[in-house]
């Protein structure tokens, strides 16, 4: 039983990846909003998971396991200064170019 819900939760881990990995390639590259929340909300419902049942009941060390969180809040700051900081126009245009195909 224990083995099938380890392997159950590296499953659900490894979508959660393939998910951020897809959203930041396809919105995420062109500075897109949706990619942004969707990201925003997948990843930190991952990591805030992993805070709380992994990190801070002691089953894994702080060092490193603090890792995983500490990029993504990393990563949280440098793409909400990359929205907050985006083109305006050049985001009209690439909405227009792209309901245009």
């Amino acid at each position: 039983m224990v083995q099938g819900r380890v392997f159950q939760d590296a499953f659900n881990l490894m979508f959660f990846s393939i998910s951020a990995i897809a959203v930041a390639i396809t919105l995420n590259w062109k500075n897109s909003i949706w990619g942004y929340w969707i990201n925003f909300a997948t990843v930190g419902i991952a990591d805030v998971g992993f805070i709380l049942f992994v990190i801070a009941p002691g089953h894994m060390p702080v060092w490193p396991g603090i890792l995983g969180p500490v990029f993504w809040v990393l990563a949280v700051i440098f793409s909400t200064i990359a929205v907050l900081t985006r083109d305006e126009s050049a985001a009209k245009n690439q909405l227009q170019t792209s309901s245009a195909h």
